[in-house]
């Protein structure tokens, strides 16, 4: 039989040292709105139902483990069942998080956001506690350890979770959706009048509650299903709250506890609904809100101590909101050189004394799980990446110039679990940070010319020992939910964006300003993300998707699929900008013999302006030396849809991979024509590169595969007009087939030419 705990048990376990500290702790930080903010958490979608996917947002411990056993929390939000947000519980789940657990705030269907009823929301909720138990040995918890917590309507769930019987349905119903303890705070129990107990709930709230209800609030009222055997259960509930009236949460707790059920309440005298929550209103309210948040988070580490989820802790987290300001004590300035161009063009060595910001702006990171940087007139220098872990924020003002150190030789921005994938195909298994957020600022590595880049020639993931084939201004590798957007990339010699293993990100509203790499750069495998905006001048591809890569330039090989790439634009004509975008697969051979089919399937490039050049083209890797490192065979491209094309000056599509279902509609060509012009050719390239100089051709090699053949089957284009035109193109004039024969005259002329040809299969 269960031992009896009298309602003020836990009073005399709470150390008094502790309450009365907290009277003089910080405001934690908080995320009220609507989808949150929840910085450090992964993110899952534990219920799809009627086509709404419900998240559940995950903290967990410092450096914890699938292998892990933890005990976990899964909170449910206040908001009258009609609306409410997972952000509620941040600060609880950080705390929680910091202390050992796993805390998961979960969102659930409302009222105002899906036209449900409470009985849904209790479906919902207790179709979380199903997934995380279903799922504890992935999500490293123990599966008989799981709390079911929550605040007002979400505490109501949270009970009902545990006393309510039925409304389960969805996925893992085999599962049992018992939680093994309850945390509930002004928690709405009792829905329904009671017998013996008038005047418990005023006629207007019945009334008030049945509608909510559609008439049935009794089948999910908690109290009327108390019984024993139930879990143990903390209450936290304010004496003169009127949206849940103490009474009610006192005649719940008597019940539970003549049951024989360990139920504690802690009554928190003069204090109104929802006391707890930080973050709202202004002076002593806010304030007092504050205390009383700290006073219940240390309560309930008590209690969880009490059922040995946690172990007993004298120095408990303190949470506060950071700022970057906060650690200005970590920003040292010092004195370096840097070399820029001199009115003549020259480069002009000067010397610099500027502050370097990487330490501060990681430590405000690493504390609050977001960094904002400010704009201010001086440029912030970085002398080693900004490493932003799952669920974290990185945003800065878009006029913030942020400046790589020069002879620092780093990405500026990456994930933090970048390792050398690029000796074998991936593991299947491998985990992926997730949920990164980084957005605005002008980011620099200092390439202020074609020939000058300070020392800062590669994006690697780490000053020592870095990732094999990084090389990002912004690097995201071995990532999911992933955000890029309305960043300035402006004379930098690595890639803009540099993602491989990477699927459901964004980037977006990329400007290039004199950049000297790739724009946007993803290696596979790459999935089911969207790159839109990107605009500017680069001297290499504005983006590039290469699933097979040139491997000092590859973390990772594999498939690209699912794909949006649109509204990119090309530099004007003015500037000496490539305006090219690049496809390509390819087939990579490891140096064990291994073999791995990188192909590139289900692409959409729309609403494209001033690209010159489409590169669909095989190309062996002429810095290590072509016979050094190549695609074994011609990539495969399956299902490439090109559309709302504008070509304001000669452009073209330049195809030599094996390609099943291309499409090109909508083309509109605004420059004169010639005879010779073709929107599209199929077939290999040639071109001699002479290395060494004209004078010493035994040195000079071959660029593209002129030997290769390809074949195109399943071709559609239609709408390639010129300037104001109603009428096609014709067909022979859109498209030419290539079949390469060797230069008889080389190497008297260039270029060498090959045997190898297009075949289109009409």
């Amino acid at each position: 039989m269960k031992p009896i705990f009298s309602l003020i048990t836990a009073l005399l376990l709470a150390p008094l040292a502790a309450l009365l500290a907290a009277d003089d702790l910080p405001e934690p930080p908080v995320s009220w709105k609507y989808p949150p903010e929840m910085p450090g958490a992964s993110v899952e979608v534990y219920r799809e139902v009627n086509g709404v996917k419900l998240n559940a947002y995950i903290f967990t411990p410092p450096n914890h483990r699938a292998s892990d056993r933890r005990p976990a929390v899964l909170f449910f939000f206040g908001g009258g069942w009609k609306g409410g947000s997972p952000g509620q519980f941040l600060p609880q789940s950080l705390y929680l998080a910091q202390r050992g657990m796993v805390a998961i705030p979960c969102d659930y269907r409302v009222l105002s956001r899906h036209g449900v009823l409470p009985q849904d929301c209790l479906r919902d909720a207790k179709a979380a506690i199903r997934w995380a138990r279903a799922n504890a040995a992935r999500l490293g918890i123990d599966p008989d350890r799981i709390v079911a917590g929550g605040e007002s309507a979400g505490g109501h769930l949270a009970a009902a979770v545990a006393l309510v019987p039925g409304f389960e349905d969805g996925d893992h119903t085999e599962v049992s959706s018992m939680p093994n303890a309850l945390a509930l705070f002004n928690p709405a129990v009792v829905l329904s009048p009671v017998d013996g107990q008038p005047g418990l709930l005023s006629d207007e709230k019945i009334a008030d509650i049945r509608a909510r209800a559609d008439g049935r609030p009794q089948e999910i009222s908690p109290y009327h299903f108390v019984r024993a055997g139930l879990p143990p259960s903390i209450l936290f509930h304010g004496t003169k709250d009127e949206a849940v009236p103490f009474p009610t949460v006192e005649l719940f707790a008597k019940a539970m506890t003549a049951a024989g059920n360990r139920c504690e309440l802690k009554a928190y005298e003069g204090q109104p609904h929802g006391f707890f929550n930080p973050g709202r209103g202004k002076g002593e309210p806010r304030e007092e809100a504050t205390r009383c948040f700290h006073r219940t988070i240390r309560e309930l580490d008590t209690f969880f101590v009490s059922l040995g989820y946690l172990k007993p802790s004298d120095k408990p987290p303190i949470l506060a909101a950071k700022k970057l300001s906060d650690f200005q004590p970590l920003v040292r300035t010092e004195t370096w050189t840097e070399k820029w161009p001199d009115a003549s063009g020259k480069a002009e060595t000067r010397n610099v004394t500027a502050e370097a910001w990487t330490q501060a702006m990681q430590a405000t990171l690493d504390a609050q799980g977001t960094l904002h940087i400010a704009a201010r007139a001086q440029p912030y220098y970085l002398d080693g990446p900004l490493v932003v872990k799952s669920g974290q924020k990185l945003s800065a003002d878009p006029t913030a110039e942020i400046r790589l150190k020069p002879g620092t030789n780093t990405c500026m921005v990456r994930n933090e679990h970048v390792v050398t994938l690029n000796t074998n195909p991936l593991p299947t298994d491998l985990p992926l940070d997730s949920d990164i957020t980084i957005e605005g600022g002008i980011w620099t590595t200092l390439a202020v010319s074609r020939a000058e880049s300070n020392g800062n020639l590669r994006g690697h993931s780490a000053k020592e020992n870095p990732a094999f084939g990084t090389h990002g201004v912004i690097l995201l590798q071995n990532v999911r939910r992933v955000s890029v957007k309305n960043v300035t990339i402006r004379q930098s010699r690595p890639f803009g964006v540099h993602l491989a293993n990477a699927h459901e990100f964004t980037v977006e509203n990329i400007t290039l300003e004199e950049h000297c790499r790739d724009g946007v750069h993803v290696n596979g495998p790459a999935s089911d993300g969207v790159i839109r905006g990107v605009r500017g001048d680069s001297h290499d591809d504005n983006v590039a998707l290469n699933a097979w890569e040139w491997k000092h330039y590859a973390p990772s090989y594999g498939p690209i699929e699912r794909i949006v790439i649109e509204d990119i634009t090309g530099a004007p004509e003015s500037l000496p900008a490539a305006n090219s975008i690049r496809i390509l697969p390819g087939v990579k051979r490891f140096d064990d013999g291994t073999t791995l089919d990188c192909p590139i399937s289900d692409i959409m490039l729309r609403r494209i302006t001033n690209i010159r050049e489409f590169k669909l083209y095989d190309q062996p890797n002429l810095e290590l030396g072509r016979d050094n490192d190549f695609s074994i065979g011609v990539g495969t491209v399956k299902n490439l849809r090109l559309e709302d094309l504008t070509f304001n000056h000669p452009g073209k599509i330049e195809l030599h991979a094996n390609t099943d279902a291309l499409s090109i509609h909508n083309v509109r060509v605004n420059h004169p024509i010639t005879p010779e012009w073709h929107l599209l050719a199929i077939g290999p390239k040639s071109m001699t590169y002479q290395s060494g100089g004209p004078s010493k051709p035994e040195k000079w090699t071959e660029i593209f595969s002129p030997d290769l053949d390809c074949i195109a089957r399943n071709v559609s284009i239609s709408g390639v007009r010129v300037r104001d035109s109603q009428a096609d193109l014709p067909i022979e004039q859109v498209v030419k087939v290539i079949e390469q024969k060797p230069n008889a005259d080389y190497p008297k002329t260039t270029p060498k030419g090959g045997t190898g040809k297009g075949i289109w299969i009409r």
